[in-house]
C-alpha cells in the first residue's frame, strides 16, 4: 500500500474572519475538503440544531458553533 504525505498549509491571514476562527478554514483544514454551505432565512437555528443533533447524535464527532454577540 502506498504511503500518502498530505501537507497542509494555512494562510494566517484568512484564519480569521473579524475576531472568530472562520468556520470554513476550519473545516476545510480539519477535513481535506470544502465545506457545505447553505443559508436559510427565517430558520430557529437553535431549534434546528437541537433536532439535528438528536437524530444524528451518533454520526457527530465534534461541535463548532459561532454565537452572534447579542
Amino acid at each position: 500500500m502506498e504511503n500518502l504525505f498530505n501537507e497542509q498549509v494555512i494562510s494566517a491571514n484568512s484564519v480569521f474572519e473579524d475576531r472568530y476562527i472562520s468556520s470554513r478554514i476550519l473545516y476545510l483544514y480539519c477535513f481535506n475538503s470544502l465545506p457545505n454551505l447553505h443559508f436559510f432565512e427565517q430558520l430557529e437555528g437553535e431549534k434546528a440544531f437541537r433536532a439535528f443533533k438528536e437524530k444524528h447524535d451518533e454520526l457527530i464527532t465534534h461541535i463548532h458553533q459561532q454565537y452572534k454577540d447579542s
